[in-house]
């Protein structure tokens, strides 16, 4: 086996290895705003359990704000806000 040979498949291994790592990562930044839509209502069924957290859209505005449109809090039990 030639060096040229095994660079060229390491080459092609790493290759391999960033165009999946960019895609999972791409996929992940994409879904940022469900991630933080999901943390934020476990957070609230344990700080609140009696009530529940209902939310039209959330959007991730740069790295360190949350906007939250359409916030409801709605009673479990009957499900009036």
């Amino acid at each position: 086996m030639k060096l040229t040979s095994v660079i060229r498949w390491m080459l092609l291994i790493g290759l391999g290895v960033t165009v999946v790592a960019g895609g999972a990562g791409i996929h992940y930044w994409n879904q940022r705003h469900e991630l933080v839509e999901t943390q934020l209502r476990l957070r609230f069924d344990e700080v609140a359990p009696e009530l529940r957290l209902v939310l039209g859209q959330t959007q991730l505005d740069g790295l360190r704000r949350v906007t939250l449109s359409d916030v409801e809090l709605r009673d479990r039990k009957t499900d009036q806000p």
